[in-house]
């Protein structure tokens, strides 16, 4: 626990990486009275969405919104920008413990081991109806479909003890 706070950039990562593809693609709530909100009239019991992959890549908060950039988040990022897991009384209760999770288990895997992905590998991002997500294709492949999965070598550092 006491490695938390020296494990600035993995948390970053997870933060960007939370900004790219948030867990859920968008956050529904239930007005339960007229609001007003850019010249927009909101009626009560009207169901609004807030599309977290449109927030998340919005220019105007994030410079080079598809660049994936942890450094980003060396700073805390502006009111209402980045809400992967909600926010308010209806947040999600298990948002420390995915930070605390990922992070160790990323710092883990990157002392062990060593990850690749192919050369004739090209990343493209995929809209799936609800957000966007990574995939991408082999170089020269000519199919109309894009790959939701990344291949990646994965090899163990030599001379380092397995915990």
């Amino acid at each position: 626990w006491d490695d938390m706070k020296n494990l600035k950039f993995t948390r970053w990562s997870f933060f960007e990486t939370l900004r790219l593809a948030p867990p859920a693609p968008a956050i529904a709530r239930k007005i339960t009275h007229p609001v007003e909100a850019n010249g927009f009239k909101i009626p009560e019991d009207a169901e609004v969405m807030l599309p977290l992959c449109a927030v998340h890549r919005d220019p105007k908060y994030w410079p080079n919104p598809s660049r994936f950039d942890p450094s980003r988040f060396s700073k805390r990022p502006r009111a209402g920008t980045f809400k992967p897991f909600s926010g308010g009384a209806r947040s999600c209760l298990g948002q420390h413990y995915a930070e605390l999770v990922y992070t160790f288990a990323i710092a883990t895997l990157f002392q062990e081991f060593d990850f690749q992905v192919p050369k004739d590998f090209k990343f493209e991002l995929i809209f799936n109806g609800f957000g966007w997500a990574a995939g991408g294709r082999r170089h020269g492949d000519r199919s109309t479909e894009v790959e939701s999965v990344v291949p990646m070598y994965v090899n163990e550092r030599r001379g380092r003890a397995m915990m």
